[in-house]
């Protein structure tokens, strides 16, 4: 007899692994998302992209956490983005307090960790997480997102100053981590130059 399998089913292997996706594909399984991890020398420009735009106010996360409703206001956007990007894999429910201490750990590099609001610092409309790495001349970006497509420029000028902070701070390279699943990160892609580079690939099976 055998034991019954909890369903869905998921797996994650690199895109160079033929071999193992023809195997899950005969298997039933589906692809529900690619990851693509550049590694991103800091000097890189990001085009037509410049440091400061006075359309915006931008704030380090060391200061927005000082500013309770702000703060809160950066845990429902990014509660709200990250729940859209993994509809396929829902994440489990969690407090605010909970997705508040998640965004503020101690891997999180809390001067260069950006947020973008409108002029009257009322709404934020952007945020770009920077994390520490176990490579010591590496960080890495991590959360990042928009209120809405509009503000996808903005995004890429908090980006282009996480990288001269990190140039600053003799880091030399940025990790990135872009889902397919993520309008926004895909965007972001888009705009880096990047070197091409193998994707991670999560399968399901319902």
């Amino acid at each position: 007899m055998h034991d019954k399998i909890d369903s869905p089913l998921q797996t994650s292997i690199w895109e160079t692994a033929v071999g193992l996706r023809s195997f899950y594909k005969s298997k039933g399984f589906k692809e529900i998302r690619r990851t693509y991890m550049p590694v991103i020398s800091v000097k890189t420009i990001i085009p037509y992209i410049t440091a400061n735009d006075e359309r915006f106010v931008v704030k380090s996360m060391g200061e927005l956490v000082k500013n309770r409703l702000l703060f809160n206001k950066l845990i429902t956007l990014v509660k709200r983005n990250y729940e859209h990007t993994h509809l396929d894999n829902p994440v489990a429910e969690m407090e605010d307090n909970s997705w508040g201490k998640m965004i503020t750990a101690d891997d999180v590099i809390l001067d260069g960790s950006f947020i973008g609001l409108d002029p009257v610092e009322k709404n934020i409309l952007a945020y770009s997480f920077l994390h520490t790495s176990e490579k010591k001349d590496t960080a890495e970006i991590g959360w990042a997102g928009v209120h809405s497509p509009e503000a996808n420029t903005l995004l890429r000028s908090l980006v282009f100053q996480q990288f001269k902070y990190a140039e600053k701070q003799n880091v030399q390279f940025i990790e990135g981590e872009f889902d397919t699943t993520d309008e926004c990160a895909m965007s972001l892609l888009k705009v880096i130059p990047v070197s091409p580079c193998p994707a991670w690939i999560t399968y399901r099976k319902e």
